[in-house]
């Protein structure tokens, strides 16, 4: 009999000291631990390192992929790399599936003697929309040449899927399957301490912190707000860094208030989270992040965003709190509740951990989506 063999391309996965991944080497990470723990094999492709190599890696194959360099065919050298070394494995242990995410479009232009799976996160061209700015013709060629040449293509949320489906014409069935997180040990909470977790850019809603945060400091002025990721640059402003614009908009005394921590390893964050007395993600483009399922393992109470994907996770009042990003005087009552109403706080968070019980957990995958996961 053969052995269901699972292979995964990813522009990121965490190993070694390459700690600090988004959400699609997280959700790339989380599916390969359950399905190896599960007894199936798995391989791991990880584009963009510094070397071409392999190890094996918690029960997995670990393989990672140098992006070849030469102007303008870079981008098709290393699909076709991509494609030389999906080809090489299958020769040596048959490969039942291969997964790409949408994201740039890995896929494109890859032929392989067995099927290709998309997984929808969100790809740049999605985003770009959803943003109202112009994507790249380059990249949106790329996504839309693996679109049409997948076998299968599921999305991490209906919002996603449908949103991608309209956007690239697609015609195939898109089944929604969710991302999940591992249950891990909870921490003291640190009482007054709000905490953002996410990149720190225009999309993510960061823009809209500092002047919530204002009011909010006049009103409660003990309370901190960490802010934790990478500063990126904001392409709207042409500023190199996203922080500094914040910052410009702090008031001096509020300004004392907030902590900068940066990009963390991901178990380090996930510390950070779970100490956290508010979560507040106030995020204009997702597909279905991972910061917030992490959030809701940790029975953590959050303010939230209100945009298309967050009814696939939470419920307004009942396990978040859901506003418009944009509404500043909806986001200060919002955080005010949350600080002043203990009994509601901590509904919420206990609301929000029955949820990822339910749906988003390693046993609700288990029973709800496996099957349809490891066939679709």
């Amino acid at each position: 009999m053969q052995t269901v063999h699972f292979v995964f391309v990813t522009p990121e996965f965490p190993f070694a000291d390459n700690q600090n991944v988004g959400g699609i080497g997280t959700s790339v990470h989380q599916w390969v631990s359950l399905l190896t723990d599960l007894g199936f094999h798995c391989t791991v492709l990880v584009t963009g390192q510094a070397t071409d190599g392999i190890s094996n890696l918690n029960g997995f194959t670990l393989m990672t992929l140098r992006n070849p360099a030469l102007k303008g065919l870079s981008d098709w050298l290393l699909r076709k790399k991509i494609q030389k070394k999906l080809i090489d494995i299958h020769q040596s242990n048959p490969i039942t599936w291969v997964e790409f995410p949408d994201w740039l479009g890995l896929s494109a232009f890859v032929r392989v003697p067995f099927p290709i799976h998309i997984k929808i996160h969100g790809s740049d061209t999605l985003f770009c929309q959803m943003e109202q700015r112009k994507s790249k013709w380059r990249t949106r060629l790329f996504e839309t040449v693996a679109f049409r040449g997948a076998d299968k293509i599921c999305a991490v949320s209906a919002f996603a899927g449908e949103k991608s489906k309209q956007l690239f014409s697609l015609k195939k069935q898109i089944d929604s399957i969710p991302n999940f997180v591992n249950r891990r040990p909870l921490t003291e909470v640190k009482p007054g301490r709000i905490v953002y977790l996410g990149s720190v850019v225009r999309k993510k809603g960061v823009l809209e912190l500092a002047p919530v945060f204002n009011k909010l400091h006049q009103q409660f002025p003990e309370v901190e707000l960490w802010i934790i990721g990478k500063d990126c640059a904001d392409h709207t402003s042409h500023s190199p860094s996203t922080r500094h614009l914040v910052e410009q908009v702090l008031d001096s005394s509020a300004r004392k208030k907030v902590y900068w921590k940066g990009a963390l390893p991901h178990e380090v964050a996930l510390n950070e989270l779970a100490r956290a007395s508010i979560l507040w993600f106030p995020s204009y483009v997702e597909a279905l992040p991972m910061t917030w399922i992490e959030a809701m393992m940790l029975g953590r109470p959050m303010l939230v965003s209100n945009g298309g994907w967050a009814t696939e996770l939470v419920q307004h009042g009942h396990s978040a709190l859901l506003v418009d990003p944009a509404d500043h005087d909806a986001q200060f009552l919002a955080l005010s509740r949350l600080l002043t109403d203990d009994s509601f706080r901590n509904d919420l968070g206990e609301n929000a951990h029955h949820m990822w019980q339910q749906q988003f957990s390693p046993e609700a995958m288990v029973k709800n989506v496996l099957s349809k996961y490891i066939l679709y």
